[in-house]
């Protein structure tokens, strides 16, 4: 018996078959979206079921060999509701785009924040992961940080993907890599710059420090030739009688808002384009009946119930467009345009 490969390997997800078009459905679907933009927002799904979404589109999009937008939605999902399968999903990914030090990262840390079982295929990638780094140009690196608390980017990883010490990742060799500390405040920094020259295990401490303050402006001298209050003369009273407060001003009249009235009018435009299609499609049907040839009657057919979808879909479009538009704009709104 074959074994059985695992749910979350994407390569099992075979993609969506594409449903074809149907004209009937196309009035109904143009005033959804017309109507949408008015309407009340949808209630926010829960974030577990979100996150799901988002690892099923990866999955299929690694299926697919697009394994870089892949890693943006396992990444998506692992922000909507955090799991650990989810560096599962990101080191698979970076293993088979060959990026051995992200997919051993990623993976170590799946099985470190695992509270129930992990899929069978975890533990013999990471293997294989483990071995590829060994028998390749890297290194293992100890990344420590003082104060510990600070979170670790390195430059040969994504600028999202931050690393909390004390740290074990691979680097590669030969090649200059930066480690830059930031603390959760982000008012302390510190950088450390690393050139492996063999495979032998490294230790860097990164030493984070405050950063420095901008100095305060400099205080400007009084002029010398400035009068003093002493010397300046007592004020003479005047005449002229005191300000008093007068009436308040009455507010501005509102203005009615004007996109209703676009939305009316783009929906009358829809109802005469679809009426234009549907006498198009009577005509056509009518060239059709007179003609002879079998070839002939097929495409005057065919074209013909295309303009009748089309011109229904306008027809029934503009009618929704337009009684939103004229109910809006004669009832008035208080809220915003919609977008």
């Amino acid at each position: 018996m074959p074994a059985r490969r695992p749910l979350n390997d994407a390569s099992d997800v075979p993609p969506p078959a594409p449903s074809p078009w149907n004209p009937s459905r196309a009035c109904a679907l143009a005033a959804v979206v017309v109507v949408g933009g008015v309407g009340p927002a949808r209630s926010e799904e829960p974030p577990a079921v979100a996150a799901d979404a988002l690892v099923a589109e990866g999955a299929r999009l690694g299926g697919e060999g697009r394994l870089e937008e892949a890693i943006l939605r396992f990444k998506a999902a692992e922000a909507r509701f955090p799991r650990a399968l989810h560096d599962c999903n990101i080191g698979l990914a970076y293993a088979r785009l060959g990026r051995l030090p992200q997919a051993h990262w990623f993976l170590s840390r799946c099985r470190h924040r695992a509270t129930a079982p992990l899929p069978d295929w975890v533990g013999p990638r990471l293997e294989t992961t483990l071995s590829q780094l060994r028998a390749g140009p890297y290194a293992p690196v100890r990344i420590e940080t003082s104060p510990q608390s600070a979170a670790v980017t390195i430059s040969t990883f994504a600028p999202d993907e931050t690393v909390t010490p004390p740290a074990d990742v691979w680097l590669p060799q030969a090649m200059e890599v930066v480690l830059t500390a930031r603390a959760a405040d982000d008012a302390a920094r510190g950088e450390a710059r690393v050139r492996l020259p063999s495979p032998a295990p490294t230790r860097v401490l990164v030493e984070v420090r405050p950063s420095s303050p901008a100095p305060p402006p400099a205080s400007l001298p009084a002029p010398a030739s400035l009068p003093t209050p002493a010397s300046l003369p007592a004020p003479v009273p005047s005449p002229e009688a005191p300000f008093k407060a007068g009436p308040a001003p009455a507010p501005a009249e509102s203005t009615p808002p004007r996109w209703p009235w676009w939305v009316a009018a783009g929906g009358g435009l829809a109802v005469v384009g679809g009426g234009l299609a549907l006498a198009s499609a009577a005509a056509l049907a009518e060239d059709a009946r007179a003609t002879t040839s079998t070839d002939r009657y097929d495409d005057l057919r065919d074209r013909a119930e295309l303009r009748w979808g089309a011109g229904w879909a306008l027809v029934g479009a503009g009618a929704v467009a337009l009684g939103v538009g004229l109910v809006q704009a004669l009832w008035g709104s208080e809220g915003p345009a919609p977008e």
